[in-house]
């Protein structure tokens, strides 16, 4: 198998346990306090102080893959302008469930 079928295939795997996830979770009470591993027990203040905490990590590896890699610099530029995006509509969004959470209760 080349390197983009198994990336396919870990995508397919990764999304969908997801799925199964938020579905087995989603009506549960969630976790405001003390320490929760599963992301999809914690209430969504401690989703968005749990995705704060994964951006030194993020950039942490983005650091590493760019000093281990050989990859061309649009590829570089890709992936980050990528994972950038996807941490800020992260951050929005449990930004705002958090702030309508709180204000439904």
């Amino acid at each position: 198998m080349d390197v983009l079928t198994l990336l396919i295939i870990n995508f397919l795997i990764i999304s969908l346990l997801l799925i199964v996830l938020a579905a087995v979770y989603r009506n549960k009470t969630k976790k405001d306090k003390g320490v929760v591993f599963n992301y999809f027990k914690l209430s969504y203040r401690r989703k968005l102080i749990r995705t704060w905490i994964s951006l030194p990590f993020t950039l942490i590896v983005l650091i590493l893959l760019y000093i281990i890699t050989d990859w061309t610099e649009q590829l570089y530029i890709a992936l980050g302008i990528l994972l950038f995006a996807s941490f800020i509509i992260q951050l929005l969004y449990n930004y705002v469930q958090w702030k309508k959470e709180e204000t439904s209760d």
